[in-house]
């Protein structure tokens, strides 16, 4: 069976960037990018033709988990977490920037201030977002009504993704992701950054405690998300090591002639290849 890897692109965690990086792995057709208007493209990914979605290696773009029910391969998550007070104020001088986001003219015209954009109800986004995506209930719950229930469902789903990044661990992170994946990443470029916006600790403390109160099943999450980051990564170094060992002692054994034509005869390369796989 085919198997689709399905990236859970919350905004403002360097998603832009991770899709730049995922379309030099394959080819254009078997990727499915959602768009600008991700219900829009939603409705458009669901009615895909099984055979079409078939042939898919991964799909990623603004939705909730849960998109694997309509996908017919085997299939595998991966997402990035952001620390909630650096993407809040990522978002809200994102918003500033861009004259088509339907929040820029209350952030612009009407100049609202970081701290009346943090306390007001226009958006999901500025209410626990990293949580409403992981647990599948983006964009179905109401502000302010994330319980305990969709935290640990949250929790649960994080648990089973194969890759948990960590936005200010990038570099760490695409190292698993290059481990999990076989993807090659030598370089990269930043995209969608948000120039000339105001470091953290320039921004009033009053500011940050309330993005904080108000995101803090959030905060919960991006800890608990910082320690599987931590444990994946050292899995990776791991096994980077054994691995080392085993090429080490398969180019001894190799200089050897009898055991040479014994190893050539069986095959071992692609058994070797076949067992780093499955460790990862």
């Amino acid at each position: 069976m085919s198997h689709t890897i399905i990236f859970l692109h919350i905004l403002k965690t360097a998603g832009t960037t991770l899709q730049a990086i995922i379309s030099r792995q394959y080819a254009p057709s078997v990727l499915f990018f959602f768009g600008a208007d991700a219900f829009a493209s939603l409705d458009q990914f669901i009615n895909l033709p099984t055979v079409e979605k078939k042939t898919l290696k991964v799909v990623a773009g603004h939705f909730s988990y849960g998109i694997h029910e309509y996908i017919p391969n085997s299939y595998s998550y991966f997402t990035f977490l952001r620390n909630p007070v650096e993407l809040i104020i990522s978002f809200y001088y994102f918003v500033r920037r861009i004259p088509e986001h339907y929040l820029n003219q209350l952030t612009l015209e009407q100049n609202i201030s970081l701290h009346d954009f943090v306390l007001s109800n226009q958006t999901l986004t500025l209410d626990n977002i990293q949580t409403r995506f992981i647990s599948g209930t983006w964009p179905e719950i109401p502000i302010g009504e994330i319980t305990q229930e969709i935290f640990d469902r949250a929790v649960l789903n994080l648990y089973s993704f194969d890759v948990v990044g960590i936005t200010e661990e990038f570099d760490r992170s695409l190292e698993i992701l290059k481990a999990t994946y076989f993807w090659c990443i030598d370089n990269y470029s930043a995209l969608n950054i948000t120039p000339d916006r105001p470091r953290q600790n320039e921004i009033d403390p009053e500011i940050i405690k309330a993005i904080q109160m108000r995101n803090h099943w959030d905060m919960k999450l991006y800890e608990i998300a910082k320690e599987i980051n931590k444990k994946q990564y050292q899995k990776v170094l791991i096994l980077k090591y054994v691995k080392k060992i085993a090429c080490s002692i398969f180019r001894v054994l190799n200089r050897i002639p009898i055991i040479r034509r014994l190893l050539l005869a069986g095959n071992v390369k692609e058994q070797m290849g076949v067992l780093f796989r499955r460790m990862l």
